[in-house]
């Protein structure tokens, strides 16, 4: 079975994310493709069972990946 728990990386794109930073945005932050971002939260979205980046934002507040 997969590891439900985020990596770092994810908690770290993700984190961008709940500051509102688009794909290119957090790309151009941490130096990675916008590509490489968008696989970061597909596998965020598919670890928490979310259906978008909003929905993933709230439920890393919810859960306590994200302060």
């Amino acid at each position: 079975m997969r590891s439900r728990e985020l990596t770092p990386r994810e908690v770290v794109v993700l984190a961008n994310v709940a500051e509102g930073l688009t794909n290119q945005g957090v790309a151009g932050i941490l130096n990675l493709s916008p590509q490489t971002v968008k696989a970061h939260l597909d596998h965020v979205y598919s670890k928490l069972d979310a259906c978008n980046r909003s929905h993933a934002v709230a439920l890393g507040f919810r859960m306590g990946v994200l302060k």
